[in-house]
């Protein structure tokens, strides 16, 4: 039994249910025997269960399919960026692509496409990625600004 654990487990009792934080604790490096040990003694309503061994889901980057549970700040911050900065990447891939091979598509006709890609993937990334999800708010209704502050200023003189 871990003291640092019993403390993390304390703190985050009221925001995650235990086999979330069990899978947190697993993913971060702890020994499954600790993690059973410490969920027992912060919730004692569950030491009748049989020992607590959570599939620990792939916490790889590129693992979309599972709820995504962070362990430090960094990972956030690459989470948001990652929203921020590729939906963007795509279009402009899928525009060149598609804009050079096929003369009869017209890099215009992609905005309607994209923004339903957009409300797709916030639908299915609301309570799988939140960092995902907000980065991709903030391209929404950051690069719009960003463009007209960008023409303002280089035209304007």
């Amino acid at each position: 039994m871990s003291e640092q654990a019993i403390k993390y487990l304390k703190e985050n009792k009221g925001k995650y249910s235990s086999s979330d934080l069990a899978r947190a604790l697993r993913g971060a490096g702890y020994a499954p025997e600790d993690v059973n040990a410490s969920i027992r003694e912060v919730f004692p309503g569950e030491a009748d269960t049989p020992p607590l061994v959570p599939k620990v889901a792939d916490q790889s980057f590129w693992n979309f399919w599972d709820k995504k549970v962070y362990m430090n700040a960094w990972q956030k911050w690459l989470d948001f960026l990652f929203g921020v900065f590729a939906p963007g990447f795509l279009f402009l891939v899928f525009g060149v692509v598609f804009g050079n091979f096929n003369p009869y598509f017209n890099f215009e006709d992609m905005w309607g496409f994209f923004i339903l890609a957009e409300i797709a993937l916030l639908v299915y990334l609301w309570n799988r990625r939140r960092f995902v999800r907000w980065g991709i708010f903030a391209q929404i209704f950051l690069f719009p600004v960003v463009g007209i502050l960008f023409f303002t200023l280089f035209f304007h003189f």
